[in-house]
């Protein structure tokens, strides 16, 4: 299992107060039905290790199946739920200096991360944990 992965099930394991289900890839296989190509590293070894992520209390956070992925607009790649309604996408259109599709609010453009890891990671637990509005620019008082 990947290191970033092990890290986050230990800290939602950590966190008593979660409602979540991770179901793991047993099978370790891979079916992108999007008729996608040139699929980064990171995202076929996380679905070679993982089916699934589903948060619904404190906040709702969800990584779709891979089976449930589809691509929008010929661009994004539909693979993550923030709070039901803000879709997360990778942004198919370009690798990153990381050799990864950036990570996007569909509705907005915004980049939310350049990595999967740091999506999984970072990310998802200032949303899980304190609410950050990770989806959008957040506005700073100086």
């Amino acid at each position: 299992m990947l290191p970033y992965i092990q890290s986050f099930i230990k800290a939602i394991e950590k966190r008593n107060t979660l409602v979540y289900e991770i179901i793991l890839n047993e099978k370790n296989d891979l079916n992108f039905n999007n008729h996608i190509s040139d699929i980064p590293e990171s995202i076929t070894n996380f679905y070679l290790t993982i089916n699934s992520i589903k948060i619904s209390s404190p906040r709702y956070f969800e990584i779709l199946p891979v089976q449930e992925l589809k691509i929008i607009n010929q661009k994004y790649l539909l693979f993550s739920y923030i709070d039901e309604t803000n879709k997360i996408a990778f942004d198919t259109s370009y690798k990153n200096s990381a050799n990864e599709w950036d990570i996007v609010n569909i509705e907005s453009d915004f980049v939310i991360t350049k990595t999967l890891a740091g999506y999984i990671t970072n990310k998802s637990l200032a949303w899980i944990d304190r609410g950050r509005k990770i989806w959008k620019e957040e506005l700073h008082d100086i």
